[in-house]
C-alpha cells in the first residue's frame, strides 16, 4: 500500500536533481542593457522615395534621383539635463540603394530618460585628414574626393526632365570642412513625445524621415536648372534647416 507513495517521491526527487544538473556551473545569462535603432526612410513630401522614379521638388520642378548616398556621424542621445551617450566609433554611410545601412542600433546605452537625438551629417575634421580608414570610412565606397582631401559628406545624383523630352543630368555632392567651405552640420531631433526610457533588456526603435525635398528648398533654396552650380553650404544649409524629422518611437 505504500509503495505508489515511494514511487511519486521518487520521481518528485529524480525531476529536482537533473533540473540541478542541468544548472550546475553555469551563470545566468546577464541582460543587456538597454539600445535605441534608428530606423531611417527617404521620402519626397509623403511618399517614400524611389531611386530612377520621377518626383517633383516644392518649386514643382520635376527630378529623379539614380543615385542618394550620405554620411551620419557622431550619434548622441542627450538628457534634458544636457548630458549625453555618444555612440563609440559613430561612422554611418547611408545608401537608400542599401536597406541595411538605413538601420543604426545604439546599443549599450546606459538607462535613463533622453531627450533629443543628436547627428552630424558629414564626417568631422579630424577624420577628413586621418589618411587612408577602413568600414564606412574607406575610400573604396567612392565618398572621398579624387582631387581634394576630405569626404563627400553627400552625393545625390540624377537629372531634371526639361521641357522638349530633354534632361539635364546633375551630381550633387556636398563636402568641405574648412573655413568659409565647412559643410559639416548637427542636427538635433526632438524625440516624439518628449522623451525615450531606455530601460536594460528592452529596445526602442526611432522612425526618422529625411524629407529629399529639402535638398532643395529651405533658406537657400536650389533651382533645378542651377543645380549643378549650388555650393556644399547652401544645400547643408537646407539639409540641417529641415531635411530630417524624428516620425515615431516604439519600444519592444
Amino acid at each position: 500500500m505504500m509503495f505508489p507513495l515511494f514511487k511519486n517521491r521518487f520521481a518528485l526527487l529524480l525531476a529536482a536533481t537533473l533540473a540541478g544538473c542541468g544548472s550546475a556551473g553555469t551563470e545566468p545569462t546577464p541582460q543587456p542593457d538597454g539600445g535605441l535603432v534608428v530606423e531611417l526612410q527617404h521620402v519626397v513630401g509623403n511618399v517614400p522615395l524611389a531611386l530612377h522614379e520621377r518626383f517633383t521638388t516644392e518649386a514643382a520642378e520635376p527630378f529623379v534621383l539614380s543615385r542618394f548616398d550620405y554620411y551620419l556621424s557622431n550619434l548622441q542621445l542627450r538628457r534634458s539635463d544636457g548630458s549625453h551617450y555618444a555612440q563609440p566609433e559613430s561612422y554611418h554611410l547611408i545608401k537608400e540603394s542599401d536597406p541595411a545601412s538605413m538601420r543604426l542600433p545604439l546599443l549599450d546605452v546606459p538607462p535613463g530618460d533622453y531627450t533629443h537625438l543628436v547627428m552630424t551629417v558629414g564626417v568631422d575634421s579630424a577624420r577628413n585628414v586621418a589618411g587612408a580608414q577602413t568600414g564606412a570610412l574607406d575610400p573604396l565606397n567612392g565618398m572621398f574626393w579624387t582631387w581634394n582631401s576630405g569626404y563627400i559628406f553627400l552625393k545625390a545624383e540624377g537629372y531634371a526632365p526639361q521641357p522638349g523630352s530633354t534632361n539635364l543630368p546633375f551630381a550633387l555632392h556636398v563636402g568641405g570642412f574648412q573655413g568659409q567651405d565647412n559643410s559639416i552640420r548637427r542636427v538635433v531631433l526632438p524625440l516624439p513625445g518628449g522623451s525615450v526610457q531606455v530601460r536594460k533588456g528592452i529596445e526602442s526603435v526611432l522612425h526618422v524621415q529625411a524629407d529629399i525635398r529639402k535638398l532643395f528648398a529651405g533658406p537657400r533654396p536650389v533651382v533645378m536648372t542651377q543645380v549643378n552650380t549650388a555650393a556644399s553650404t547652401q544645400v547643408a544649409d537646407n539639409v540641417a534647416a529641415g531635411m530630417f524629422r524624428a516620425d515615431d518611437l516604439h519600444q519592444r
